[in-house]
């Protein structure tokens, strides 16, 4: 970009609707003082092309569902020609898509794009009045089963609502399921056991088995326990678990039962 540095201008002297030959007004000027010195900018000069910035999605990233959003920062160097409103578009993978985007205060937003399960290409061109061109780029992938019913299922099959028990330990056991199909990854789940007093970490203790997991709890003493457990599949989605149960103990813990001691058979006379 080239400026035009002067401490002078010049300017035609006029009387009405008439100026002086122009060899006169070349030769009158009006000095300024040294601290009103000025810059011309020339837009013909403009040829820095403005700049445009990813700032969603994220570089490789795995987003969910079908429907994406885009969001960009877009502006042209200071001084500049100035951005051209109509000169901004998206594509990706080679498809238009600027109709689902808006411009406001140097952010582009693209909303609602549908995009199918895979590795993407999203190329962005942003335009100043000159013509400049600048671009960006973002590389990003998308999975269908995210947000569909992927996220791995916790369940915990025992104990239930009451551990009607003596024992100073409970087994905890818990089914997995990853309806996504990635699968469960290994050393993801993670269980912690709490009572009124305080919480425990039994992680450690559990092992795998053919539905999930079973883990070891200690369960010293009557009333209420929680199980907090969480567990990630391997494109990383998380599945969460929180129940509680209420251990029983002593003769408390075996249901009455009853028992008809008579009439043996059928009623008898009084």
């Amino acid at each position: 970009m080239s400026f035009i540095h002067s401490p002078f201008v010049r300017q035609p002297l006029a009387i009405g609707f008439l100026a002086l030959a122009p060899a006169v007004a070349a030769t009158t000027s009006i000095p300024l003082a040294p601290d009103h010195d000025f810059e011309i900018y020339d837009p013909a000069t403009d040829l820095e092309p403005p700049s445009a910035e990813f700032l969603a999605p994220h570089r490789g990233e795995r987003k969910a569902g079908l429907d994406h959003d885009f969001s960009l920062r877009i502006a042209d160097p200071e001084p500049g020609s100035g951005l051209d409103p109509k000169g901004f578009a998206l594509e990706v993978d080679g498809r238009d898509v600027t109709a689902a985007c808006s411009i406001s205060a140097g952010l582009a937003s693209c909303r609602g794009v549908r995009l199918d399960e895979g590795e993407h290409l999203a190329v962005a061109r942003v335009r100043d009045r000159m013509g400049n061109v600048g671009r960006a780029s973002r590389r990003f992938e998308t999975r269908m089963w995210q947000g569909y019913g992927g996220m791995p299922k916790l369940e915990l099959v025992s104990p239930g609502r009451l551990l009607a028990s003596a024992a100073a330990e409970a087994p905890l056991r818990l089914r997995l399921a990853d309806p996504g199909g990635s699968g469960i990854a290994l050393g993801s789940l993670k269980v912690l056991v709490k009572d009124a007093g305080k919480e425990v970490d039994v992680s450690t203790s559990c092992v795998p088995t053919a539905e999930g997991a079973e883990c070891r709890a200690a369960v010293a003493a009557d009333g209420w326990y929680w199980v907090s457990a969480q567990v990630s599949n391997r494109e990383g989605n998380e599945g969460q678990l929180w129940q509680g149960f209420y251990r029983l103990s002593g003769e408390d813990a075996t249901a009455p039962t009853l028992a008809l001691v008579a009439p043996a058979d059928g009623p008898t006379a009084a």
